[in-house]
């Protein structure tokens, strides 16, 4: 129990500072910002989004991570502290986790849309991937050059061309 509840907090720390280091450098240059009333948020239908899930559906702890493909403590936490919560919790049946993508920026968007093409069987491995390669794929700074990079970590994790190509479309 003491080692989930370091993790918890590790993973609060992480989230935490991203939330820190991304307020304090302003949103992104050529990235609108744009305020929106959430007041109907009820009225929205999100019944067709899938959950990306691990570990036991009926554990007794769920943990939701709230992560985006281009936040560098994200890739840290899943190169790091995520390899060992999910060795002793997830994969134990004691933690159910639960994965839901935050987008910073377009760059982060696209890779999830290719994380997501893979279907939920898949999904952690691509996102692995590009956790694993994320200073590779961002190094162009070029938007084409950042979706050609993500293009090939599809098909690296056996993704088809058509398949990909409809997946950011």
């Amino acid at each position: 129990m003491q080692k989930l509840i370091i993790v918890a907090v590790a993973a609060i720390a992480v989230l935490a500072g991203g939330v820190y280091f991304l307020s304090s450098q302003g949103p992104a240059p050529g990235l609108d910002v744009e305020v929106t009333d959430n007041s109907n948020a009820e009225s929205v239908d999100t019944s067709g989004i899938e959950e990306l899930v691990l570990g036991d559906p009926n554990a007794p702890i769920e943990m939701i991570e709230y992560a985006s493909f281009t936040c560098p403590h994200c890739k840290n936490f899943h190169g790091g502290a995520f390899k060992q919560l999910k060795t002793d919790f997830i994969d134990t049946g004691k933690v159910k986790f639960v994965y839901r993508d935050v987008f910073f920026d377009q760059y982060g968007l696209w890779a999830a849309m290719v994380a997501r093409c893979a279907g939920p069987e898949r999904f952690f491995g691509v996102a692995d991937l590009i956790y694993e390669q994320q200073a590779s794929w961002l190094a162009s700074r070029d938007p084409a050059g950042i979706a050609d990079a993500l293009r090939r970590l599809g098909r690296t994790a056996g993704l088809g061309e058509e398949e990909l190509e409809a997946c950011l479309s």
